[in-house]
């Protein structure tokens, strides 16, 4: 059975970058940790991936050159520090679909919460 890679993540490092890292001396440290989770390697790629890309209403050529663009840089700064691509590569896809499927959760629960507070 292969073995799953796992560690203890920032899941929001990319949604509010202000104030959540720092540089000193070349050296890059994060130091905002309220929302940690244990989670897999592919979702700590997958989840900056998803809000780094544009939606699919601006355009399907400007969404994967984007895509493509991050996910390049992001990957080589990734393994530069990290492991084996091939382990991870394939798992991305399948965390990019949770990341959407959360997305879209949340926000109905919003909604739904929006329009039953509307009705008292």
């Amino acid at each position: 059975m292969e073995q799953e890679i796992r560690s203890l993540l920032n899941d929001d490092i990319l949604q509010k970058c202000a104030g959540t890292f720092g540089f000193r001396r070349e050296e890059l440290t994060l130091f905002d940790f309220d929302e940690c989770e244990y989670n897999w390697f592919a979702a700590d790629i997958a989840n900056p991936l998803f809000y780094a890309t544009p939606l699919k209403s601006n355009g399907i050529e400007l969404r994967n050159r984007a895509a493509q663009r991050f996910y390049d840089y992001f990957m080589e700064g990734y393994f530069s520090r990290a492991f084996a691509i091939d382990l991870l590569a394939a798992k991305i896809p399948l965390f990019l679909r949770l990341r959407e499927i959360l997305v879209y959760s949340g926000a109905f629960r919003s909604l739904t919460t929006c329009i039953h507070g509307l009705k008292k």
